[in-house]
């Protein structure tokens, strides 16, 4: 399962682990609030250079940092919307548990940092993952199976 919900102004990921998904976003830094935007564009949706990236982060309330993407200009999708991709090794690792996530617009390599967006980051608990594709199924004497 995955979908991203608001509720109350607060943003949710709920992805269940193991599974892949897309998200995409759109870095707007609101110039009223006493942010940054992009001068060339007048307030428009910030377009990514050569140096700058958007930075994904999963982590807990104490700022341990459990899962981390880097999104360039190479991931913007064929209509220009920047999309990330997560895959079941992204979370395979990751306990079941409701995490903060940000995305963090980093103009020129990361020189500064501006939060374009942050929530809730739902890791939801699997039946099964990839890892049990290899294990094998036995049958005991009392008809139950068990791993072997």
């Amino acid at each position: 399962m995955f979908e991203i919900v608001e509720n109350k102004g607060q943003i949710y990921i709920n992805l269940t682990r193991n599974d892949s998904c897309e998200i995409s976003t759109v870095p707007y830094i609101d110039s009223d609030e006493n942010k940054i935007f992009d001068k060339e564009n007048n307030d428009k949706p910030i377009i990514l250079g050569d140096d700058d990236y958007i930075l994904f982060c999963v982590s807990n309330s104490s700022g341990r940092i459990y899962l981390k993407k880097k999104l360039t200009n190479k991931d913007y999708n064929s209509d220009g919307i920047l999309t990330m991709k997560l895959y079941p090794e992204d979370t395979i690792d990751l306990q079941p548990f409701s995490y903060l996530f940000s995305f963090s617009y980093m103009p020129h390599n990361g020189e500064d940092c501006y939060t374009d967006a942050s929530g809730i980051f739902n890791l939801l608990p699997a039946v099964g993952t990839i890892r049990d594709l290899n294990d094998e199924i036995v049958s005991n004497e009392s008809g139950g199976v068990y791993d072997n």
